[in-house]
């Protein structure tokens, strides 16, 4: 009796050990929901609030990113004109090595995201390498950058919030 007492205690121990077969790595419940926009912190510590104008930033206020099963919905709005151009994306996602990874419909996957921290409320992430040099090849020049001692590299390394809606 003694030893069948003891082989169950041994499962039972070794069972709550291992990892839950339903518990999801790839697709983290703590992302899961919409996040907003919260703040941009640059390499210096400044906020982007100190070198872009207000409608840039009442723009990027309106970013949102959601998260929800296996897929990743952007809604980021930039400056056009006068005006704020709203731009959806939904692609796959899923999590490696502290990464946010994006899969296109053409099932290429850009590490785009290195992640600096998720709690409940807030998502901070860094843009990854890879993404960075895709980005480089799409911003265009901005003399006022430079003339506020900027350039895009610094831009590309700016530290991004979000926090839980």
């Amino acid at each position: 009796m003694k030893r069948i007492l003891l082989i169950a205690l041994s499962v039972i121990a070794f069972a709550a050990c291992t990892k839950k077969d339903n518990e999801d790595t790839k697709h983290p419940k703590e992302l899961q929901g919409t996040w907003v926009y919260e703040n941009s912190k640059l390499p210096d510590g400044k906020l982007f609030t100190e070198i872009i104008t207000s409608k840039q930033m009442q723009c990027a206020k309106e970013n949102k990113y959601i998260f929800y099963g296996e897929f990743f919905t952007s809604e980021e709005h930039t400056l056009k004109g006068d005006d704020c151009e709203k731009k959806n994306a939904t692609v796959k996602y899923f999590v490696e090595n502290s990464k946010l990874c994006l899969q296109g419909a053409n099932g290429v996957v850009l590490k785009a995201y290195d992640i600096v921290s998720i709690t409940p409320t807030q998502f901070i992430f860094k843009y990854d390498n890879e993404f960075k040099a895709f980005l480089r090849s799409q911003i265009p020049y901005d003399p006022t950058l430079k003339e506020k001692g900027y350039t895009i590299d610094d831009i590309l390394n700016v530290t991004i919030t979000y926090r839980k809606q």
